[in-house]
């Protein structure tokens, strides 16, 4: 799934935006280019916790991308607080929304 958002990405001309993948940081959250080259990958677990913890988006990041699974857990989990906070006065894009 992260791999086909960037290659939209790439297709718009937007492959420099750096994602914050809130998954946890495994082969499968990792963003490959069309050669299968790994572009981006989640932080590790403590900096991760560092940054829901902040409840705010680092410099070094762009956008935040995170499965539906990461925000589905019943209320008050650590990753929906992050995104509430974050993402106050911003635009939600959701991909394959009407599969939820």
């Amino acid at each position: 799934l992260f791999s086909d958002l960037y290659r939209d990405l790439v297709a718009i001309g937007s492959a420099h935006l750096r994602p914050l993948i809130i998954n946890g940081k495994e082969d499968k959250t990792s963003v490959k280019d069309a050669d299968g080259k790994v572009v981006y990958t989640a932080p590790e677990d403590g900096r991760l916790k560092s940054i829901l913890a902040s409840r705010k988006v680092p410099g070094e990041y762009d956008f935040v991308m995170g499965t539906y699974s990461q925000l589905n857990s019943g209320a008050g989990s650590s990753k929906q607080a992050f995104i509430k906070a974050a993402a106050a006065d911003t635009v939600l894009v959701l991909d394959e929304a009407h599969n939820t």
